[in-house]
């Protein structure tokens, strides 16, 4: 492919990626133009007193949905919806006792409003009423009772009360010990979209936090520019046919996709073990792109990417085996999170042997010969 073609493809992927994300913003404004207009026909209901459009409004000011956010105004539609017995509109009022919104923080106050929404069967507080007493969170701490407004809301399937719910029958806390029961709570919370569950059950990997979010932006613009062979001039000819130029951009764009994929909300596996073995093949990729990103920079430091291979081993595994060593039986619990670690590693020191058996057995691909460039030099001086 000619140079001009590469970088004209370069920069048609770069406008599609910029045109997606106009396109993104556009939309995102014309969600909020149509929160905006809901916001106002519901503030007509709450200022006639409709309870529940009270309490939408303050949710709206709460987040900051269609309205700038207020935490004063929250707080003051809440009142007067839970005034007239709204149980989401007094669970509404408890938080924001319990975080300090609009009002001075107050863990009692938080705990009183929590409770009559609880008493109400409204299943988040029933859930929150749980922690509350987990916690010692204005009430006196009672493991017993936390159980008791677990079991009501998870009854409901509310899936933050299921996982709680089994975290206490794991640790046996207010209940007796049961870890089968708590895997087939976990399993519900789970099912229902509950993301502490799915880690619990080894379902998912990872979350898509801001920083992962530069990073995976970062490896997309990266994996396409290497892709499409962006180069310094001063590159000849037998270096660009490295595998590291002809592999990286490729390796980059996969580890870049399946990072992405792990962090979403998709990234829900069917089992533990196929969550381990993606993160682990994930994890080997980015092995391999080190090595052949040191291979690029400095070929003649490939050499010693065994010994850090050998290194990397023994650092990740040092605390495996010191589990080993105080309790070998929670060995089994902790292995499966340690397995995906050793493939980067294990990427490197695959990678770094068959670059060393490439330059020894095809030294010519490596670089060019010393008479051969001398010769040239010669040529283009006398000309």
């Amino acid at each position: 492919m000619k140079p001009q073609w590469k970088i004209a493809i370069t920069i048609l992927c770069l406008s599609a990626i910029c045109g997606a994300a106009f396109w993104w913003l556009a939309h995102k404004r014309a969600e909020e133009q149509k929160l905006a207009t809901r916001v106002k026909a519901t503030r007509t209901l709450a200022e006639q007193g409709d309870a529940q459009a009270q309490y939408r409004l303050g949710y709206s000011y709460h987040y900051g949905q269609g309205v700038p956010l207020n935490n004063d105004e929250a707080l003051r539609w809440y009142r007067k919806a839970a005034d007239q017995g709204n149980a989401a509109a007094e669970y509404g009022v408890a938080n924001m006792y319990f975080y300090g919104l609009g009002v001075l923080q107050d863990y009692t106050e938080a705990a009183r409003w929590c409770r009559k929404a609880a008493d109400q069967g409204y299943a988040p507080a029933q859930s929150s009423i749980g922690s509350y007493y987990f916690y010692g969170h204005g009430v006196a701490k009672d493991d017993s009772q936390a159980v008791f407004w677990y079991r009501k809301a998870a009854d409901q399937g509310y899936a933050w009360a299921e996982y709680d719910l089994g975290y206490m029958y794991k640790y046996g806390r207010g209940v007796a010990q049961d870890r089968a029961e708590a895997q087939r709570l976990y399993r519900k919370a789970a099912d229902h979209g509950n993301e502490s569950a799915q880690r619990a059950l080894g379902l998912r990997t990872c979350s898509l936090t801001t920083w992962r979010e530069y990073g995976l932006f970062i490896g997309l613009i990266g994996g396409l520019l290497l892709s499409f062979n962006i180069r310094s001039k001063d590159q000849t000819p037998e270096n660009q046919k490295s595998p590291g130029w002809n592999l990286i951009g490729p390796f980059v764009l996969i580890v870049t996709g399946m990072d992405w994929f792990q962090c979403s909300k998709f990234g829900v596996f069917p089992s533990a073990a196929a969550a381990i073995a993606y993160k682990f093949a994930s994890m080997f990729l980015g092995g391999v792109i080190i090595a052949l990103l040191i291979h690029m920079i400095q070929p003649k430091f490939v050499k010693y990417l065994p010994i850090l291979a050998a290194i990397l081993f023994a650092v990740l595994d040092l605390r495996l085996c010191a589990i080993a060593h105080f309790d070998l039986r929670v060995l089994t619990a902790f292995f499966p999170r340690f397995l995906p670690l050793n493939a980067s590693p294990l990427g490197i020191a695959i990678t770094s042997a068959f670059l060393l058996w490439r330059a020894r057995n095809h030294p010519e691909a490596e670089e060019v010969p010393a008479t051969e460039t001398s010769a040239e030099s010669t040529d283009d001086s006398g000309s």
